[in-house]
């Protein structure tokens, strides 16, 4: 399955990809999902990252980083 989460960010673009660096090496490192890359939308949101995975679980057990400098998210789950 494909999970899409959308965000606004709230801080500065250094900060954002500060934080974007972060999660990439945190989501590296769990075994299930795939981070298959983050993109900017053409839609109202900042941006959307794109994971792959058998397990909705999984990735919703290991999400970590919050950061009070995202505000809106939205979360898309397409399957097969």
């Amino acid at each position: 399955m494909l999970i899409i989460t959308y965000y606004n960010w709230n801080g500065t673009v250094e900060e954002m990809y500060k934080w974007e660096e972060e999660q990439k090496k945190h989501w590296d490192k769990v075994e299930g999902v795939k981070l298959v890359g983050m993109y900017t939308p053409s839609i109202p949101w900042n941006r959307a990252w794109v994971f792959k995975t058998d397990s909705f679980d999984l990735v919703m057990k290991n999400w970590g980083g919050r950061t009070d400098n995202i505000r809106n998210t939205d979360l898309v789950i397409l399957t097969e």
